[in-house]
């Protein structure tokens, strides 16, 4: 009985360490949780948002009046006894005092502000769009990576066949040693090109790793990285005016305009007004009140030509903006024309061009094995079937590469708090 208990237990702990050795579900990566692990770890995201929020802040102190003026003194006492009561005009004075900044200029100022802010928001936006899609093309290249290191490694098993074939052919006479070397060579060739493949994996996973830390290493999901499905050219060119640098561009104006109506309110008078109030001893009080104006003259130096700056700006920003929408609609009429042209050539290389390079190596090492075939004919057909499935494998990469650089244009991350 008490062999059977320990037995069981013994059982419970093995199975209990196999578990802990098995890799959990949770270390399959997705492209969606590279996106989501991505977007929380990036410190550009938090920076813009707190400096909107500091912003904002500052926006509202920039829309107040200033602070009061509290002023206290002794005023007139005679130096000679530093009697109070001496002297008639020996005062106790106390007085406050405020001032009034030019016409609307506070609230030009905190509406430029808020405008300023709301940059900021965009530039997190836009980094988002910017590292969703850096993180996808990662993602992408490291899965192209590890397929054409499968194919490669399909392809060594055929040519290590090969090896054996023409070795077993040269020992009974019928082929030269320069077949036997010539597969070798191809081999050697094979494992040089999955090396390669997977020096330039670690590099991509080490890239990634710099949002996503050890997460970079998880294995990915079987399936190809499947994103959203791209509308028609006129449909994404119409979302173009909500890309962050267009919204970023609209506000830099509306900024700069707050900025022209600041000048033009510095043709305007500022204003201040001071009361005090002067105690006297054995004798009457005095209360002053104060008004005081500031008068801009002689413009043509000053406000004129902060004026006309303050123009020049605004004229600059709509240009800026000309030259950003110019921009992304050059990136979409390329990406949109390359995205077709792939997926022209995908469906070529899927319906015609790997089915008839496959049957082709096949057709030439039959012919071989029954002694009425060459070796170099079926060197070619084996290696012109391995190049079509890489260029198959290359043209679905690079077709979903422009996929993913056409969803930067209209697709919108969700982040944290909106």
């Amino acid at each position: 009985m008490i062999a059977s208990f320990n037995h069981y237990w013994q059982l419970i702990v093995i199975m209990a360490c196999f578990a802990v050795s098995m890799p959990s579900i949770a270390e399959t990566l997705s492209v969606t949780m590279a996106e989501q692990f991505a977007l929380q770890a990036d410190p550009l995201i938090r920076r813009f948002e707190q400096q909107s929020h500091a912003l904002s802040a500052q926006s509202v102190f920039e829309g107040q009046l200033p602070d009061p003026k509290l002023s206290f003194g002794f005023a007139n006492f005679p130096t000679d006894s530093f009697n109070r009561g001496q002297e008639a005009m020996t005062q106790i004075q106390l007085g406050i005092s405020q001032a009034f900044p030019k016409g609307e200029s506070l609230r030009f100022k905190r509406q430029q502000t808020e405008t300023l802010a709301s940059i900021e928001l965009q530039r997190r936006q836009l980094q988002a769009r910017h590292l969703v899609q850096k993180v996808r093309g990662l993602f992408l290249a490291i899965y192209y990576q590890q397929q054409a290191i499968k194919i490669i490694q399909e392809s060594a098993v055929i040519f290590r066949q090969l090896v054996k074939i023409t070795e077993a052919h040269y020992a009974q006479g019928r082929q030269n040693q320069q077949d036997v070397l010539r597969a070798q060579l191809e081999l050697s060739r094979l494992k040089d090109k999955e090396i390669a493949l997977q020096m330039t994996m670690e590099t991509k996973q080490a890239d990634l790793a710099k949002w996503l830390g050890e997460k970079a290493w998880w294995s990915l999901e079987s399936r190809w990285p499947v994103f959203a499905t791209i509308p028609s050219q006129a449909e994404i060119e119409d979302q173009l005016s909500k890309h962050p640098l267009i919204l970023i561009e609209n506000a830099q104006i509306q900024a700069k305009q707050f900025g022209v109506k600041l000048s033009q309110q510095q043709y305007k008078p500022s204003w201040g007004v001071a009361l005090n109030y002067s105690e006297r001893k054995d004798r009457a009080n005095f209360l002053s009140l104060m008004l005081n104006v500031s008068l801009p003259l002689f413009p043509d130096k000053r406000q004129d030509k902060q004026l006309a700056a303050s123009r020049k700006q605004v004229m600059a920003a709509y240009d800026a903006k000309a030259d950003r929408w110019a921009e992304l609609k050059r990136q979409l009429q390329h990406q949109y024309a390359q995205w077709l042209r792939l997926t022209q050539q995908q469906r070529l290389y899927q319906a015609q061009l790997v089915p008839e390079a496959v049957q082709h190596s096949q057709a030439s090492l039959n012919a071989y094995q029954s002694g009425v075939g060459d070796f170099n004919p079926l060197m070619r057909a084996k290696l012109l079937e391995l190049e079509t499935r890489l260029t198959a494998l290359n043209i679905r990469f690079e077709k979903s590469l422009a996929q993913i650089n056409l969803l930067y244009l209209i697709e919108q991350p969700a982040l944290d708090g909106e």
